[in-house]
């Protein structure tokens, strides 16, 4: 596609709407200091936790990217009856995404980041 072909289409996102439906979940991101190392595990280090962020993820971060191009997003998915349904709920609003959401026993999906606050790493662990 020709740059200002690309350029004219997002210009005009405004004038639209676009569903994404998929699956929804929720990105946790845990930032914290790592202060020692997992003495049971030295592949695994310790970390402090100083605060935590949510976000969309799955088909939401599609529909939060949708909307920040400034089209109306709708997201249309399952989610669980947890708590977590409720974080959901609240990012939609706070991204300006209308969503509609059909309940299903069991628990939303959440993917967790543990971040080093200091130098902005992943933390990750290694299994011996």
């Amino acid at each position: 596609m020709e740059k200002y072909k690309l350029i004219d289409a997002v210009e005009t996102f405004q004038d639209k709407k676009i569903l994404t439906v998929g699956d929804v979940a929720i990105d946790r991101y845990v930032y914290g200091t790592v202060d020692r190392i997992n003495p049971e595990n030295p592949g695994a280090p310790l970390i402090r936790k100083n605060r935590e962020e949510y976000r969309l993820g799955g088909a939401g971060n599609v529909a939060m990217n949708i909307s920040s191009l400034g089209a109306k997003a709708l997201l249309g998915g399952l989610i669980g009856e947890d708590k977590n349904g409720l974080i959901l709920g609240n990012l939609c609003n706070k991204n300006n995404i209308n969503s509609f959401f059909s309940l299903r026993k069991g628990e939303n999906i959440v993917k967790e980041r543990f971040i080093e606050s200091d130098h902005n790493h992943y933390v990750t662990s290694s299994s011996p």
